[in-house]
């Protein structure tokens, strides 16, 4: 599965259910969703095949920033008309179950948990973590393309979940 597919599918369910998400928030959930999956399979398997890098506001799919980019700060209200064309949920959702034997009640329930949160508490709790703050310097010093390894990212969830994740919220 692309990130873009994910992506679009945390998109449209806020579009309908009107609690809009912006471009910094929707890079965080795509992060979080994706180590919920890891840690619900247990292994360093992402549910996207994009890699999240290091970015200064925390982990960015470069695929999806430059995708939805054109909404900058404010809410984003639709799916770009480069995506639109393209997609359909009921695809995605057979996707999930087929590939990875996923329902998407799992999946709604790891969007849910983060979406609602303002984007900077998120973009905060990334920096806490581990593997961001030993690149900190690196980063902040403008060096791009820096990956998150994915054995190391479960190994920090599997450590501490409590802190990796943050405040669980009851929605």
């Amino acid at each position: 599965m692309d990130a873009l597919d994910l992506a679009n599918y945390i998109v449209e369910k806020q579009i309908r259910t009107q609690e809009f998400t912006d471009a910094i928030s929707l890079q965080k959930v795509l992060y979080f969703v994706n180590a919920r999956f890891m840690q619900f399979r247990q292994k360093p398997v992402p549910i996207f095949n994009d890699q999240i890098q290091k970015w200064k506001y925390g982990p960015v799919v470069p695929e999806v920033y430059h995708t939805y980019k054109l909404f900058g700060p404010m809410e984003i209200t639709s799916i770009p008309a480069s995506q639109a064309f393209f997609w359909n949920t009921d695809d995605f959702l057979k996707e999930l179950r087929e590939e990875f034997g996923l329902e998407s009640r799992y999946l709604d329930s790891w969007i849910e948990e983060f979406i609602g949160r303002p984007p900077f508490e998120l973009v905060d709790l990334t920096h806490e973590h581990a593997l961001w703050r030993q690149d900190e310097e690196r980063i902040r010093g403008g060096y791009l393309e820096i990956s998150y390894d994915l054995n190391d990212l479960l190994e920090e969830i599997q450590m501490n979940p409590l802190r990796f994740f943050g405040e669980v919220r009851e929605h």
